[in-house]
């Protein structure tokens, strides 16, 4: 399994809790690759869009946003 794949694996096990998806959520984007977190981003907004806020989410380039 690779890390993007862990990354879905682990939120989709704490998404019952919008603090710890959020907490693990911003951890997985700024540790995995830029492809990678792009590729998570995507994932989390079409499958978890009401977990996060759309609007305010944390990519490496802007790390200093709020989720």
């Amino acid at each position: 399994m690779n890390m993007l794949e862990y990354a879905k694996t682990i939120l989709k096990k704490v998404s019952f809790d919008k603090e710890i998806f959020k907490r693990e959520y911003k951890k997985f984007v700024t540790m995995l690759s830029d492809k990678e977190s792009e590729k998570l981003i995507e994932w989390q907004q079409s499958n978890f869009r009401d977990t996060i806020n759309g609007n305010n989410l944390k990519t490496k380039g802007n790390k200093d946003e709020e989720v």
